[in-house]
């Protein structure tokens, strides 16, 4: 990844998606605002109409609708990480979404009022080799970065092809988007 990125990396953080159901439901839910409804289960191709679906994905065991939806964990992770009916752009545009949602939903007030449940979906949701004794000033850093707005950057198609990457480019765009954010 420092090669690739052309950032040193000093620990990581991994995330477990299946746990992340478990900090969804500590939350309460999210609130999602779905562009295009999915289908939950299912194995054979569906192209979703208003209010057709049992005709035309009839194996679909329900449905995520399209509009402003609350979602439990299991709902929120079906929609993050689903390739049903959709593709892996779409599947990763969805799942930069929750994740956003759920760092906005997670502040102070929250991790004081849900700690348990909080901090037992958590126990399973992260695996990081960060030391503890750094978990002070990452928090720090978290909030400041919340109050800030997250940015991300996406390097997929159309800028950076998966068959042949062009990781020169990959470290510019990297560099050049920390050197705006600051």
């Amino acid at each position: 990844m420092q090669w690739i990125t052309g950032l040193k990396i000093d620990a990581y953080v991994l995330i477990n998606m299946r746990s992340f159901t478990g900090l969804v439901d500590a939350l309460g839910g999210i609130d999602v605002t779905v562009k295009k409804a999915l289908p939950i289960g299912g194995q054979q191709d569906c192209y979703p109409a208003d209010n057709e679906h049992e005709s035309i994905c009839p194996d679909a065991m329900s449905w995520i609708e399209k509009g402003r939806q609350h979602m439990d964990g299991r709902t929120a992770l079906w929609y993050a990480r689903s390739r049903h009916n959709t593709n892996d752009y779409d599947r990763m545009r969805r799942q930069r979404q929750v994740e956003n949602i759920v760092l906005k939903k997670i502040d102070l007030g929250t991790l004081l009022f849900k700690f348990g449940a909080v901090a037992g979906a958590s126990s399973k949701l992260v695996r990081t080799d960060i030391p503890s004794g750094s978990v002070p000033t990452l928090m720090d850093l978290a909030f400041k970065a919340k109050a800030k707005g997250l940015k991300s950057l996406q390097l997929s198609y159309p800028v950076i092809q998966a068959d042949n990457p062009d990781f020169f480019l990959m470290r510019h765009l990297i560099a050049e988007k920390l050197r705006t954010y600051k």
